[in-house]
């Protein structure tokens, strides 16, 4: 990971200013959802010390440049002091305020001025003295920015000021006038023109202090631990950001660096002055842009580079990025397929997604997906979308209707996998996407046993346990029973997509009996002689390779639902029958009496016509199986993909 950030710390400093490793760039949206054009302003709040009034000056267009210009600091998160004389008012006005006058009713002072404090000299400056007299400024800034509840907002400060829907303010930064002091203008407290700083003296040399200390020289010459080279300005890592990959070597004995002497960090991990700062210029363009949200966690994309390596992170990144979202993130089918994007970079071979946790105090990393080979990464998100695409197409099949504008990928698979809320960060969703990446057997029974969890859930509407799983009809449009016939349906096929994708990966273990299989890209043959109804059975058995035993249970299910659209066409809006199914999963004694169960619906309802030759093909296949070895979730798999098989 080390050569990784010096990489990109190295081939992201053509494009940096001296100060832009410190800077936050804000996203902005340039459309709105009508595809209207949304212009972006900049916003001074005025501080006049010498009439004590605050007000509001004239907007200027938010730009390419506004943020290295007014100088927006990257915002610490946790309990860091508030040191930032330009923010994005959208989100950090709350940082803003504590900068000038401080967290509560009862500070006498700011933060920013309270820092200064922790560096010798500073305190003497003219921003120092600024900090001091603009204290005074509190009750005629107040009211300005907060709102009857003492919320310090945006829309409270915008208040009287006329901006469109398609208008919007970004950056607030500060002004400050004081003839007494120097200042007889209205002028920032810091901005950034073509490269230079000019700023109220003592603030370039606060952030100098806090961000870029200088370190005593070494003395004789030093290995630097992460460029391997000998420099004579080597000594122990010290990261400004706690928000940093880097931050995660830590200097405690405990927990985290159990085997390393607590005295000896200096030497266990030292670096140069150069190298820190371009492993702190890498971290920071991947957590800026690289970060991709998996199964609920957050995890950077880490290309695996060597020094030797010459790939031209600028360009391979952002489409490894693409293809990551692609796979991973919310779709609509009209995205760009995979053979759009154009192909991998040869010199990347191997990508990790490191999963981490972070507050702005600490940061921890909680999985890691490692040595994902970038041409296996292509080739399943091709099998998805591929799948996708094949599925729609298919008659039988009515995946057009379940998954509507949306593409099949794996944030669609992480709604297949429970997730209970106490366990978010480390959950089964994310141990199976970790096995599907590094290419690790798959235990079936596993899958099986999520799917059960799953319809539990729908079966007695446990949605508040979990955080992924969604009701689709808390408006109630629909009645109990046909809200878990739409959800179980979808569920059904979208299980049968994965294993089909599973399987052409040869993930499956336990593979004893044939598999679910991808549809062929011809179509399926009709058999002639069969009814229209049975040939889309018989298509769909050939297209998922469906065993005897798996025939069997799926016209069971076709009898279950038979009995049970009887039963809601009658009346019986919950559909009892259903019942008479352990959602738990049903071994061969629960399968035989939900058998004679029906058989006693068929008598009760008179659909002799209808379930006869449904119980007849499930004796048929049944019989053919003599030693029943299926696990009862999934035998409870196989007879819902029948009940569900021609809900639409």
């Amino acid at each position: 990971m080390l050569q990784t950030l010096l990489k990109l710390g190295q081939q992201g400093e053509r494009h940096l200013g001296e100060w832009d490793d410190l800077l936050k760039v804000p996203i902005v949206e340039t459309q709105n959802k009508k595809g209207d054009a949304i212009t972006s302003y900049c916003l001074p709040v005025r501080f006049d010390l010498d009439a004590g009034e605050v007000s509001l000056g004239d907007f200027s267009e938010y730009g390419p440049d506004s943020v290295r210009q007014w100088f927006n600091l990257a915002v610490a998160g946790g309990n860091n002091p508030s040191i930032y004389v330009c923010v994005d008012g959208r989100k950090n006005m709350g940082q803003f305020t504590k900068t000038f006058f401080g967290k509560s009713a009862s500070a006498d002072k700011g933060e920013l001025l309270a820092e200064l404090a922790k560096y010798p000299g500073l305190q003497d400056t003219a921003l120092a003295e600024v900090l001091r007299q603009l204290f005074s400024l509190r009750e005629a800034y107040l009211p300005l920015v907060a709102n009857e509840k003492g919320e310090i907002t945006l829309r409270q400060l915008l208040e009287g000021r006329k901006l469109t829907a398609t208008q919007q303010v970004v950056l607030v930064y500060a002004q400050v006038k004081a003839t007494a002091l120097g200042i007889p203008a209205f002028t920032p407290i810091v901005q950034v023109l073509e490269g230079e700083m000019q700023a109220i003296a003592g603030y370039p040399e606060f952030i100098k202090a806090r961000f870029k200390p200088v370190r005593a020289a070494g003395g004789a010459a030093r290995l630097c631990h992460a460029s391997g080279q000998q420099r004579d300005d080597v000594s122990e890592l010290a990261i400004a950001s706690r928000y940093s990959l880097n931050s995660m070597f830590v200097k405690t004995t405990l927990h985290y660096a159990p085997l390393f002497a607590k005295n000896d960090f200096v030497q266990n991990y030292q670096v140069s002055d150069a190298a820190q700062v371009l492993l702190e210029r890498g971290s920071k363009m991947l957590l800026d842009g690289y970060k991709v949200r998996i199964a609920g966690v957050d995890h950077l994309l880490l290309p695996k580079l060597l020094s030797t390596d010459h790939t031209p992170v600028e360009s391979t990144l952002p489409r490894l990025n693409r293809k990551a979202d692609m796979l991973f993130q919310f779709q609509k089918k009209l995205t760009a397929t995979i053979d759009q994007l154009e192909e991998e970079d040869p010199d990347v071979y191997w990508i990790t997604f490191l999963g981490f946790e972070s507050d702005g105090n600490f940061f921890k990393t909680i999985n890691l997906i490692e040595d994902v080979s970038q041409t296996y990464f292509s080739q399943l998100l091709a099998a998805f979308q591929q799948l996708d695409s094949a599925w729609r197409q298919a008659p039988e099949l009515p995946w057009e209707h379940l998954m509507g504008p949306l593409r099949f990928n794996l944030f669609t698979v992480y709604s297949l996998v429970p997730v209970r809320k106490d366990k978010e960060k480390r959950n089964a969703a994310l141990l199976l996407f970790k096995q599907i990446l590094e290419r690790r057997p798959i235990a079936r029974r596993a899958l099986f046993e999520h799917f059960r969890d799953l319809v539990l859930c729908h079966r007695y509407r446990r949605y508040a346990a979990y955080g992924n799983i969604y009701d689709n009809n808390a408006n109630d449009k629909l009645t109990a029973a046909q809200a878990f016939d739409f959800a179980v349906r979808n569920s059904v096929y979208q299980y049968l997509a994965l294993f089909a994708i599973l399987t052409q990966f040869h993930l499956l273990a336990d593979m004893d009996e044939p598999q679910i299989t991808l549809p062929e890209t011809e179509a399926v043959e009709p058999i002639k002689e069969l009814s229209e109804y049975q040939q889309k059975v018989e298509i769909f058995f050939q297209r998922t390779n469906y065993t005897p035993a798996q025939k069997a249970l799926f016209y069971l299910g076709r009898a279950l639902n038979t009995v049970a659209y009887e039963q809601f066409r009658k009346g019986y809006e919950s559909k009892p029958v259903l019942n008479k199914l352990n959602y738990s999963g049903m071994d061969k004694q629960a399968i035989v009496r939900l058998r004679n169960d029906l058989a006693d619906k068929s008598r009760q309802f008179n659909l002799h016509r209808f379930l006869e030759p449904l119980l007849a093909s499930f004796h048929r296949y049944f019989e053919e199986v003599n030693d029943w070895k299926m696990v009862p979730e999934e035998a409870l798999f196989f007879i819902l993909s029948g009940y569900t098989f021609a809900t639409k």
